[in-house]
């Protein structure tokens, strides 16, 4: 007789071994990046609906696209994912429609500036249909594509939707220093998969350089982006937040690991 197909184990898995829990910390880095910029902890108003919203939608569609290196370094996230594979489809709808629907809500107007605005927030989506495309280049382009569309959902949030006034400087600082961090913890996941990478012809930082000197580059740019943003804010809380922020990351990540390790011996230090 056949189990029931959802288990409390499973649906904990699929969370963690798809990343889904980046939800919690894209509402971090916005009320990180709120302050950043002088504005109260949710002055990121309905953004917080457009990231969370967006964010789950690239990284559900990202795992249901299994790769070769996927079969080789996630096993077992491979297994979940087909076994849940229309459940996945179904968020994806969901929070592609929640998406539509924030923008609707906030940015669209019946106007040429209302449609172009609408036009901008789609770059993340642009950037995932080119994504498989992007990981054929000999350069670890698909890490500084995310890293990319992280820091640039977060300057299109709060320079149209949030009711903040952003200058030129603020958007550019905001960006670069959560470029620098979202990259940093991109390669450092990948010492993780080395094995897999090399194999699929993927190149990464940890595949090219080794796992010891991808992770003195995790140190060294995260602390410039952490830099970045401390000192142009000028906000201890900021500091603390990140705090909060990069040490939730490693929680996680330690999560991830011991998934990885009991569903197929992968698991390596967390990063």
């Amino acid at each position: 007789m056949r189990g029931p197909k959802y288990t409390v184990s499973d649906i904990y898995d699929l969370v963690v071994s798809c990343s889904l829990y980046l939800n919690v910390n894209s509402v971090l880095i916005l009320v990180i990046s709120a302050v950043y910029l002088g504005g109260g902890y949710f002055a990121a108003g309905e953004g917080f609906v457009t990231a969370t919203a967006v964010m789950t939608l690239i990284y559900v569609v990202d795992r249901l696209d299994v790769t070769e290196e996927d079969e080789i370094n996630n096993p077992g996230r491979t297994a979940l994912v087909r076994k849940y594979h229309a459940e996945l489809v179904g968020l994806g709808v969901v929070t592609f429609l929640l998406f539509e629907l924030s923008l609707f809500a906030t940015v669209f107007s019946p106007d040429v500036t209302g449609v172009a605005t609408v036009a901008l927030a789609h770059v993340p989506l642009v950037v995932l249909a080119l994504y498989d495309e992007i990981k054929t280049v000999p350069l670890p382009l698909d890490s500084l594509a995310v890293a990319f569309t992280w820091g640039y959902m977060l300057v299109f949030i709060f320079v149209f939707i949030s009711p903040l006034s952003v200058s030129v400087a603020d958007a550019a600082g905001l960006f670069s220093g959560w470029f620098l961090i979202v990259f940093a913890g991109l390669e450092a996941r990948n010492a993780k998969d080395v094995e897999g990478d090399r194999e699929a012809g993927k190149v990464t930082l940890a595949s090219r350089f080794g796992c010891r000197r991808t992770k003195q580059a995790e140190v060294a740019l995260k602390s410039l982006g952490t830099l970045v943003l401390v000192v142009l804010s000028g906000s201890p809380v900021v500091l603390a937040l990140l705090a909060c922020h990069l040490g939730s990351l490693w929680f996680f990540g330690t999560l991830e690991t011991n998934f990885r390790g009991e569903r197929d011996g992968s698991g390596t230090a967390s990063t």
